[in-house]
């Protein structure tokens, strides 16, 4: 009995690995930016950006926000996933309509003339990704959950008008949960699937970063660069398959489970750029970001039980990216600026690997609002990605288990609110000394 024990067990570290290459990628792999301001401008705001948003993407432009500052925004992500079985069976879309994903901080110079400190609890990652329990994409997700929370400390310096620098300390916590289905039998019907789930988190880990901006002409042109540290992140959690009556019956296992670890070194981020600024009037900026994700060739997967599974090693062929950023802000008068940009950016996943991510093509406009101390940024930015098939990495299985081939069409849409309240300016106003 143990033979067909370990053939279901194997079946299930699989299938769960196959999930984790399609998820972690889906939030991990593919960096939406953070701020309503930096998504108007679809990213590019590695040198010009001057809200709160200089945490993640660069910390010494953190030294642009003056006076004391409360910092408070949500993004909705909207999802428009498609996903149609080969050879044709049935079709399918996501059933979650959107997931939201918070972000609050606060700033303050303390009356001083040169530095600015501030502290900021954000989330690139927190994604829900939902779909119907017996739909024809089960065998590749049903639900996938990925949440990266960071906790940032941070301080930036400008002792003249041509640089300012910053760094950031930060603790990141992860936590993914993942359900999918497979069938040993490869019948296709969701009677007999055996129903798969995956759960991983972590402590906090430490991590650093770094931002400079130097203005060879000040207020012409800027130049920069910010640098974020790799980590290394262990996920430990649990793998678990619910089997069907048939399967527990034959196997005398109702539920198949095993305490999991995996090492995640989490590689460094490099951002580039250059802003043009014309008179205060408007501004433009490009930049590229440099993620090299062959930093993690496979995930060393232990499992505590090593007597139905033996630990092994997954390699993963990833590729390094570069992503492309272009954006500015026009500014109508000191009530209005409009913002929009564009953005190119590159999946790790090449495209002979299997994966539900690709090449993505990035467009965002929004305007930020001031009156009487406060900004209300509204921003909006859609996202499409490349149509890409999901055959089963190990073809050995194929004949064996439903291999959930098919294809799959995404898009993304973006909708986020930012109020910055600044303490000082709203003392001026409502106390008559600068007008609202």
């Amino acid at each position: 009995m143990k033979k067909p024990i370990r053939f279901c067990a194997a079946i299930l570290a699989c299938s769960w690995l196959f999930l984790m290459v399609e998820d972690v990628s889906a939030s991990g792999f593919f960096h939406p930016e953070v701020g309503a301001r930096s998504i108007a401008r679809a990213g590019a705001t590695a040198i010009g950006g001057d809200d709160l948003s200089a945490f993640y993407v660069n910390i010494a432009n953190l030294a642009n926000v003056d006076g004391t500052n409360l910092y408070l925004a949500c993004i909705y992500d909207f999802f428009h996933t498609y996903y149609r079985r080969e050879p044709y069976q049935d079709a399918v879309r996501n059933s979650n309509p959107f997931d939201p994903i918070q972000f609050a901080g606060i700033s303050s110079d303390f009356g001083l003339d040169t530095w600015t400190f501030g502290f900021a609890v954000y989330g690139p990652y927190g994604v829900t990704n939902r779909w119907p329990t017996e739909g024809p994409q089960r065998y590749n997700i049903i639900e996938a959950n990925a949440i990266q929370v960071y906790y940032s400390l941070g301080a930036a310096w400008n002792p003249t008008d041509w640089i300012r620098v910053g760094a950031k300390a930060s603790l990141v916590n992860f936590k993914l949960i993942n359900y999918y289905g497979f069938s040993v039998l490869g019948d296709r019907n969701p009677a007999f699937d055996v129903v798969g789930e995956f759960s991983a988190w972590t402590d906090f880990v430490p991590g650093w970063g770094a931002g400079i901006v130097v203005a060879p002409i000040p207020h012409w042109l800027e130049v920069g660069f910010s640098y974020l540290a790799p980590f290394d992140v262990v996920v430990e959690g649990k793998v678990k398959g619910d089997l069907p009556p048939l399967y527990g019956a034959i196997l005398g296992y109702d539920v198949y489970e095993d305490d999991i670890r995996i090492p995640l070194p989490y590689p460094p981020i490099y951002r580039f750029g250059a802003r043009f600024i014309y008179h205060e009037l408007f501004d433009v900026e490009a930049s590229a970001m440099y993620i090299p994700w062959t930093r993690l060739p496979y995930y060393d997967v232990d499992f505590e039980n090593e007597d139905i599974i033996a630990d092994f090693k997954y390699p993963l062929e990833w590729r390094d990216t570069w992503n492309y950023r272009l954006g500015g802000t026009y500014r109508y008068n000191k009530h209005f600026r409009f913002h929009g940009g564009v953005g190119y950016e590159e999946s790790a996943n090449p495209p002979e690997i299997a994966g539900t991510e690709a090449d993505r093509r990035i467009i965002g406009t929004g305007l930020t609002m001031s009156f009487f101390g406060m900004d209300l940024d509204l921003s909006y930015t859609h996202i499409w990605q490349e149509d890409v098939e999901t055959p089963l990495p190990g073809a050995d299985f194929e004949s064996e288990l439903d291999d959930g081939r098919g294809r799959y069409k995404s898009s993304y849409d973006a909708l986020m609110g930012a109020l910055t309240i600044n303490f000082e300016r709203i003392y001026k106003a409502y106390n008559g000394h600068e007008p609202w």
